[in-house]
């Protein structure tokens, strides 16, 4: 009987907890006004040669493909290597093999403020290419780093953070890169504004095709595939909405957000979970993973199955977005 009452509280509360939140989500769309689409076709020439690179030439890239991920880091390197920007990598030893975040800093006009951290996994699932997953967030990274760049300043230090070994075996261990860089930025004190984690954002479509992780939510959210999501946690909500108010203003697509707790399936599958460890502020944008991509982690994860407009569309907009936050140090 306690066993029953503990499950009927538990789905009482998470989806008392989704409700509320959806409720505050359709008071902010009121407010918002969208940008007519711009030409976005230079850009996603860059973003296609990236993710044609990475998961076509390069393909497989993780510990059993040790080679291919060091192509994989090599070639990201040389795509940022006369960018204006501070570079180190963070190595550590897995299994006699050196592995290595990739650490671009665009230094900030105060060193009072916190640091802004945009962050993609470069490795890929054995036994998949990792077009969608993650060469998109990956290339989407590059393009927004090259794009702070040429800004003459920012207010705010912001870190572009390529990180390794976020696939299985090594997901949500002390292995894990990002849980690696959370760790290390951590025992340096560094103070963070907000971490955003790329994760798959190319598949896209207008079939009746997207699954979410309870039933209910199919009566408020979207059964097109076509728009952006954004995750958080409910312990940071607020700086989770921020950016959501701002990047819809931003950006000419569809998008969802969802302030979930953090054992709701899919909320912590991705490197901005590794910052919330340390208690720092994160969330995730992403085209919901295999809620909607069923070539998640299979051999058809392949770059002819990315929508490169509406990719180019989601980079510039992120880019928007966080230009317009550094602006505002609040």
């Amino acid at each position: 009987m306690k066993e029953i009452n503990f499950f009927y509280l538990l789905t009482r509360i998470i989806l008392g907890i989704i409700l509320l939140f959806i409720s505050c989500k359709n008071n902010i769309n009121k407010t918002m006004s969208i940008e007519k689409p711009v030409d976005h076709k230079l850009l996603s020439a860059q973003l296609s040669k990236h993710i044609k690179k990475l998961a076509s030439d390069i393909g497989e890239r993780n510990p059993g493909l040790y080679k291919n991920l060091e192509k994989a880091r090599f070639y990201i390197e040389e795509q940022l290597k006369n960018e204006n920007l501070l570079h180190y990598n963070q190595g550590y030893s897995v299994n006699n093999h050196q592995f290595y975040n990739l650490v671009y800093e665009k230094k900030g006009e105060s060193e009072k403020l916190p640091l802004i951290i945009i962050g993609a996994h470069y490795d890929s699932a054995p036994g998949t290419p990792g077009a969608d997953d993650n060469a998109t967030g990956v290339s989407a990274l590059i393009e927004i780093a090259k794009k702070f760049s040429n800004i003459t300043s920012t207010k705010h230090t912001i870190r572009f953070v390529f990180f390794t070994l976020e696939e299985p075996p090594f997901f949500k261990t002390e292995d894990m890169g990002s849980i690696r860089y959370s760790n290390f930025i951590k025992s340096k004190k560094e103070k963070v504004r907000f971490m955003l984690c790329l994760e798959m954002l190319g598949f896209f479509s207008e079939k009746t095709i997207q699954e979410y992780p309870l039933n209910l939510m199919r009566l408020y959210y979207p059964d097109k595939a076509n728009f952006i999501g954004i995750v958080g946690s409910y312990g940071y909500s607020s700086i989770t909405k921020r950016f959501y108010r701002i990047f819809q203003k931003e950006n000419p697509l569809k998008s969802e957000v969802l302030i979930a707790p953090q054992f709701l399936t899919g909320v912590d599958f991705s490197d901005h979970a590794s910052f919330w460890k340390n208690d720092y502020p994160a969330f995730m944008i992403t085209d919901t993973a295999f809620y909607r991509n069923k070539n998640y982690h299979e051999v058809t994860d392949t770059p002819d199955t990315i929508n490169y407009e509406t990719l180019a569309i989601v980079t510039n907009s992120i880019f928007k977005t966080i230009a317009k936050m550094d602006q505002n140090e609040k």
